[in-house]
């Protein structure tokens, strides 16, 4: 076996949140690593010159969370657990403006404001966890603005004259002298989780839900008249799905960002299409759409600046990827780092396959190298349903890879990337439509050469979970099964509270009293049927899957002496694989190895 080992996931670094400068000189952005030492996550802030590559890190500021331009690009704003700091591009001193943790900010067009969301005790002074305060960063005490809590995304319009941000899944404003009650923009969709202003400050996009009956399946792009009250929904390019970028096994893009061009009028959003990760820009004026930077890749985190250049994180399935510029049509892309050059060559080749299954066509893509014999399959199952893999870098299908395995991932029916019939195709059908869909995938890859097909294990988070467990009761295709995190009895998650049920009736196609599929298509109703060995590992604080669905499917097991281990770990939540600390996911990854060398490598 060679490749990746899990102690190489402490050599990677995840760049994100690049900021270009106002005249597309710069760009600001953070790098992430995982520490044993520290048991967390750290981060650092850099500075690279576009026209140089060279980077100017601001190891003053211990682990930064975001980070703004003034607006004529003399300074640069940066916040993290230790608060509020502004440095000086050109290699000058950072000074502190505040103290006490805060994770977004954001600078007033006249750069004499500066607005960040604290998350603790607020600069002198106590404030509600999740509140909004300002400050003039020449000198000055912060203030709080905003209520109600918690806030995030703070966003000056260009003319100064109004702040918005989110809270409670909507969009609000409040007036640029700070003073004014904040107020709920009219006309907005349901659930926004993103937002832009327009250059001349008398629009806002933003992503959100249509209505109920599509809350399941995709966000749509609208434009908002604040004034008027009115909003007006944008057409996406094809089958795109905007603000749902390629996933990943890290955090990077479930936050979607979006940009709005002062020179072009474009707006520019992260999408899926086809596994794919390209740009996608719409014109609200001219109602013109396109793709830009397509590519075997997922691009995240765009940001314009005034010159006409674009910043985006692009990433492969051969590493986190790096920061990169182009011009606004996308042409002439340049890499700005490396950061992960010495790795990259310990990657396994990713190959694409298109299977069909009951007429439709499924995106599919295999890991790995043939070592002469045959080898075994790890079919992997993502969560959501509603998001999509693909062209993306995901650590532990590489390191699993490297193991020996030859490792599919798919988007089946219910996935992001095809159009809202495709994604929709198992609203009430969990279990059915998607099912089939993997099933054929997998047949596809057992009849190949290079394959052993009686060494065939299926794994999945979440909903991936519940897929896993789902397929060991209905096939004896799989010699093994992994679920992590997952689902066993959809009628213990509708009781769970009010505040999912409508999700829950959408995937299930109906409350409890009108539908059966709740039953039907609970694994744990079926746990006789499983005959293969099943790993259940389930994060013990996970409050979108609680750990007891593990636990029901881990006691109907070995009630009747069925094959099956329980891994919980402790102090962890439902995206445990994206943020957990570097001891849970070892524990994790040493509690895999152990089991597929036991029921798959052997």
């Amino acid at each position: 076996m060679t490749g990746l080992t899990a102690s190489d996931l402490f050599r990677l670094h995840w760049l994100g949140s690049p900021r270009i400068s106002p005249d597309g000189g710069r760009v600001a952005f953070i790098d992430l690593t995982l520490s044993t030492v520290a048991d967390r996550a750290l981060s650092r802030a850099g500075i690279t010159s576009v026209t140089t590559a060279r980077t100017r890190w601001l190891d003053e500021v211990p682990d930064p969370a975001d980070l703004a331009w003034a607006p004529d690009g003399s300074a640069l704003a940066v916040c993290g657990p230790s608060g509020v700091w502004v440095a000086d591009p050109d290699g000058g001193g950072i000074r502190k403006v505040a103290a006490g943790p805060a994770i977004e900010v954001s600078w007033s067009p006249g750069g004499d404001q500066l607005a960040f969301v604290a998350t603790g005790e607020a600069a002198e002074g106590a404030g509600s966890a999740g509140r909004i305060w300002a400050l003039n960063p020449a000198g000055g005490r912060p203030h709080p603005l905003t209520h109600p809590v918690p806030a995030r995304r703070p966003r000056w319009s260009p003319d100064g004259r109004a702040l918005a941000f989110l809270a409670a899944d909507r969009l609000w404003t409040v007036g640029g002298d700070l003073a004014s009650r904040p107020a709920r923009v009219a006309g907005q969709p349901a659930a926004v989780t993103a937002f832009v202003w327009s250059p001349d400050s008398r629009a806002l996009a933003c992503l959100g839900r249509r209505d109920r009956d599509l809350v399941d399946v995709a966000q749509r792009l609208w434009v908002l008249d604040p004034v008027r009250g009115s909003a007006r929904e944008l057409a996406a390019p094809g089958d795109a799905f905007p603000g749902c970028p390629v996933r990943g096994d890290d955090p990077r893009g479930i936050a979607a960002e979006m940009c709005w061009s002062e020179r072009t009028g474009r707006i520019y959003v992260e999408t899926s299409r086809h596994g794919r990760g390209p740009l996608a820009w719409l014109e609200p004026d001219s109602g013109a759409t396109g793709l830009l930077l397509d590519g075997e890749h997922a691009c995240l985190s765009p940001s314009v600046s005034r010159a006409g250049r674009l910043a985006v994180v692009i990433c492969g399935p051969a590493g986190p990827g790096d920061i990169w510029v182009a011009g606004e049509d996308g042409r002439e892309p340049v890499r700005l780092t490396g950061t992960d050059d010495d790795v990259l060559g310990l990657m396994a080749p990713t190959r694409y396959l298109a299977v069909e299954s009951q007429g439709v066509k499924i995106d599919a893509w295999l890991t790995g190298s043939a070592s002469g014999a045959p080898s075994p399959v790890l079919v992997n199952v993502h969560g959501g349903p509603y998001y999509a893999v693909g062209w993306r870098f995901t650590f532990e299908v590489q390191r699993l890879a490297a193991r020996g395995a030859l490792v599919l991932t798919l988007n089946p029916r219910g996935s992001a990337g095809r159009g809202d019939d495709f994604a929709a195709g198992i609203r009430g059908d969990w279990g059915g439509a998607d099912a089939a869909d993997v099933t054929a995938v997998a047949d596809a890859v057992a009849a190949r050469a290079d394959v052993d097909e009686a060494r065939i294990a299926v794994w999945g988070v979440s909903y991936g979970g519940f897929m896993a467990q789902w397929l060991l009761s209905r096939s004896g295709r799989y010699r093994a099964g992994i679920s992590e995190n997952g689902i066993s009895n959809f009628r213990r998650m509708w009781d769970a509270g009010p505040g999912r049920r409508s999700f829950w009736e959408l995937a299930m196609g109906g409350p409890p009293n009108l539908t059966d599929t709740y039953g039907r298509r609970s694994p744990v109703r079926s746990a006789e049927r499983i005959s293969a060995p099943l790993l259940l590992v389930h994060a013990e604080q996970d409050d979108n899957c609680p750990i007891s669905q593990s636990v029901q499917m881990f006691r109907a097991l070995r009630g009747r002496g069925a094959d099956a281990e329980l891994i919980r770990l402790p102090g962890e939540g439902h995206l445990v694989n994206l943020t957990g600390r570097p001891s849970s996911r070892l524990r994790r990854a040493r509690a895999v190895d152990q089991w597929l060398d036991r029921t798959l490598f052997a």
